[in-house]
């Protein structure tokens, strides 16, 4: 089976062995994905070995995602300047040394740094798609793209069921955590295989090493000043200095992105009419699938009698119950090409995709007294969000023109990165400002009450069915 060269912008895509490039690409998909699945039933594990408080368990989360928010643009740029096929080997490195260095650390600041370097893993994502649409056809493109985006949360799935087998034999987090460690190092050599050639770089210029700088900046104030909200009022200065620090910064980014010849993040592509509500969409993508991570992980694991809300799990219990969630968003992004077809395109899929994760959440707001209601939200948020999945990035690629593939996929899986960095730090916030009384509302050993987590599944509810309304604003490109 071979690529017919026919693209929609009127250049020829190369002839290649098309199902190679398919299954390699997968593979990268589906182990990336076991890289972002191993974290979060192991959160209570880690919280216990480490010693850490509930709310620092989100910077886990978080700061992998604010290395991503810098790396991802990064990566994108140096694709279209070099290559995707070789910035994805480098990425794909970078993700096999954070993993190993996870494995090994023994306390949390080496358990962070290892997360910074696989802050690579959503560039992976960014470059797979990059190279779909450079080497396949369109029409080919947009399935490959629909059957990535459900190899993702498959991997995703496989990597909570393998760490959460493996926590209670191996009794610690090191011994689990080296087994996707082994995986992520193996895709090293897997990445030079011939079969995938390398797309046509077409970008011309270099990196704007300072814009990267700046945005790094401005995101660093940006979520310190959020994470001071665990523990001080918003309206001081300990938490308004550096988020007024972060918006100077950015305006100041803002003024020099518009001034380089080639910026890291071209601007009027970001704020066009119809790139704009796409990547808002990644965004609020981003706030609700990595917000409720860490405290998800936090409510099932929470002992019912201490708190008064949870059901005990261990990583186990809690990757099993993740299994309907992965499961629907899986059906739901292989049916999104056939589903938008009938509903009038990608744009209102996606929409009632967003509708589709809000009722979820409303679900689980209602009642969360019991496991099965959780096995109900994931069902309905799981295929809701594995629509908008698959919808969004095709709706950005069809909006983009072919020389600046890589930095559109960039700035698609930047903007949800730095949704779930946001939404991990307000998540974060939210849990460490209604804390149960007594031994359980001070030090490591606070634990958040159950308002705070109605709460925070009313601000992500709010969130989707707002970002319904974007995804109907968007331009159609069907």
């Amino acid at each position: 089976m071979s690529a017919v060269p026919a693209r929609e912008d009127g250049s020829q895509a190369p002839t290649i062995p098309a199902a190679g490039v398919i299954v390699l690409l997968l593979v990268f998909e589906f182990v990336n994905g076991i890289m972002q699945g191993e974290i979060t039933p192991l959160l209570p594990n880690i919280r216990t070995e480490l010693g850490t408080s509930a709310a620092d368990l989100n910077w886990i989360v978080s700061v992998e995602l604010l290395a991503a928010a810098i790396s991802v643009p990064v990566f994108g740029r140096l694709g279209d300047l070099y290559g995707h096929r070789r910035m994805l080997r480098i990425a794909i490195a970078f993700v096999a040394a954070g993993s190993v260095l996870i494995a090994l650390a023994p306390n949390l600041p080496l358990l962070l740094a290892g997360r910074v370097l696989q802050g690579a893993e959503p560039a992976i994502v960014a470059l797979i798609i990059a190279l779909c649409w450079d080497l396949l056809p369109a029409g080919r493109a947009r399935s490959v793209v629909a059957w990535a985006s459900g190899t993702l949360p498959a991997g995703i799935l496989m990597g909570a069921i393998l760490v959460g087998a493996l926590a209670k034999p191996l009794h610690s987090v090191h011994w689990v955590l080296a087994v996707p460690a082994v995986l992520a190092v193996l895709c090293v050599p897997l990445s030079f295989a011939p079969v995938l050639p390398e797309s046509r770089p077409t970008a011309t210029g270099g990196v704007d090493w300072p814009g990267a700088a700046g945005l790094a900046l401005a995101m660093v104030l940006l979520l310190f000043g959020i994470s001071q909200g665990e523990h001080h009022s918003w309206a001081s200065g300990t938490v308004l200095g550096p988020l007024v620090a972060a918006v100077v910064v950015l305006a100041g980014w803002t003024m020099l992105e518009r001034r380089v010849p080639h910026p890291l993040v071209d601007l009027s592509e970001v704020l066009s009419r119809s790139m704009l509500p796409i990547l808002l969409c990644s965004f609020i993508y981003g706030v609700f699938y990595f917000g409720n991570q860490a405290a998800g992980a936090t409510f099932l694991s929470a002992n019912r009698h201490e708190t008064g809300y949870g059901f005990g799990l261990e990583a186990i219990g809690i990757a099993a119950l993740s299994i309907p969630l992965v499961l629907a968003a899986v059906v739901g992004t292989l049916v999104t090409k056939r589903f938008a077809a009938r509903v009038g395109g990608y744009r209102i899929a996606t929409a009632i995709g967003f509708v589709l994760v809000g009722l979820g959440y409303l679900v689980i707001i209602g009642f969360h007294g019991a496991p099965w209601i959780f096995v109900l939200f994931y069902l309905i948020a799981g295929f809701g969000g594995g629509v908008a999945l698959a919808g969004t990035p095709v709706m950005v690629a069809e909006a983009t023109q072919a020389h600046r593939i890589g930095v559109a996929m960039g700035l698609y899986v930047n903007f949800r990165t730095i949704g779930g960095a946001l939404g991990s730090a307000v998540a974060a916030s939210v849990l460490s400002s209604f804390l149960l009384p007594g031994r359980f509302g001070s030090g490591h050993t606070a634990q958040p009450s159950e308002h705070a987590f109605t709460v925070l599944w009313s601000i992500i509810a709010a969130l989707c069915f707002a970002g319904a309304g974007i995804a109907l604003c968007t331009r159609r490109t069907e």
